[in-house]
């Protein structure tokens, strides 16, 4: 296991292999450092002009989205973590809950019918993080980042991205094989598209997010065309491969060294459960083998929520018509707000939520 890999490496030999994870390749290690030493004024900047968030008020965004790629069920991924008793519990850790439900249009939405309801997400996410809300958005298929990013982003303005994902949704709509815009989104933040589809004008064409500020974990899965252009990119990029070979706790560090070195910037999470091995969570439209495991991925959860800058989340293609039955029995530890006989990656999804929304460790240090 990549824990126990790490507890038997030596110090130096930790820190060399650091050194090399950060860079899955050569280019991107180049921009990486001088990213880090070379932009001081600007995350500073960045202090001045990013709202506060205190977390106390979680504004749950149901986003049922589904057209950005043709399985049915991803829409009621809102649904479930709800029935799952995610308001309860969230309640439970003190915080205070609002809910919004967004309604979309039943059409496919590329290139047929570009933007298909997106711009709601938007306009919510932008509304909840002005009032200082964490911006918990819960699709729905991946689509939906593009627009909770660029709602949150228009406040957070030098927001981080933690993008957590067996895929890199780094295709544009010249490159992708399917043509479907879940494979897309984080290629349009960063404006890597030649134009914007009609009806996305709320989203700039250059995008919203440097290329710098995004830091993917967990990728296995990657066009060809994608992988080139991370190549090309400033993008940082850990693979499970580094997962393997460092261990989760390390990749964690390094991804947010990367993206916020000075440790001042908000951050955003943005969780595909396909990031999980489909072993663990099998309720999923696009399946990966070889992916996190639910310790690995809620760890990410608790550490970025432990910055205290976490800001807002997307839980994202939880597909509850293709998950397994839910186990009837309880267990010591689960959370006692949320229901028996939960779906496994539903019941998954909402822990990862509880663990990034969870102060209760920072008592015990």
């Amino acid at each position: 296991m990549p824990k126990t890999h790490a507890s038997h490496t030596k110090p130096k030999q930790i820190r060399k292999i650091q050194r090399s994870s950060v860079v899955v390749r050569p280019q991107i290690r180049k921009i990486q450092r001088s990213s880090v030493v070379e932009r001081p004024q600007i995350q500073e900047d960045t202090v001045v002009h990013t709202r506060s968030t205190n977390r106390s008020t979680v504004a749950f965004i149901g986003a049922g989205f589904s057209a950005g790629q043709p399985t049915g069920g991803v829409a009621e991924g809102p649904a479930a973590l709800l029935s799952a008793g995610l308001a309860g519990a969230v309640e439970g850790l003190g915080r205070r809950f609002t809910q919004t439900e967004l309604v979309f249009p039943s059409a496919d939405l590329y290139p047929f019918c570009p933007d298909a309801g997106l711009h709601q997400i938007k306009h919510s996410a932008e509304a909840a993080a002005s009032a200082g809300c964490f911006v918990l958005t819960v699709g729905g298929d991946h689509s939906i980042a593009a627009a909770s990013i660029c709602g949150v982003a228009s406040v957070h303005q030098d927001v981080c991205i933690v993008w957590v994902d067996a895929h890199a949704d780094a295709n544009t709509p010249a490159t992708s094989p399917s043509g479907n815009y879940h494979g897309m989104p984080a290629a349009h933040l960063m404006g890597w598209f030649d134009k914007s589809p009609p009806g996305f004008e709320w989203l700039p064409a250059e995008g919203v997010i440097d290329e710098r500020r995004l830091v993917y974990i967990g990728l296995r899965d990657i066009d060809a065309a994608e992988a080139k252009m991370l190549r090309d990119s400033r993008v940082t990029v850990f693979t499970m491969h580094d997962v393997d070979r460092i261990g989760i706790a390390q990749v964690v560090e390094l991804a947010l060294a990367a993206v916020d070195p000075l440790r001042q910037r908000a951050v955003h999470l943005s969780l595909d459960i396909d990031a999980v091995d489909p072993l663990y969570a099998p309720g999923t439209g696009t399946t990966a083998t070889g992916g996190l495991t639910p310790r690995e991925v809620k760890y990410v959860c608790t550490e970025l929520g432990r910055t205290h800058r976490l800001v807002g989340m997307d839980v994202v293609e939880v597909n509850p018509d293709l998950d397994l039955p839910g186990d009837s029995r309880s267990m010591h530890g689960d959370n006692p707000s949320l229901n028996v006989g939960v779906t496994p990656t539903v019941k998954l999804a909402a822990e990862c939520v509880l663990a990034a929304l969870d102060d209760s460790l920072d008592s015990m240090r």
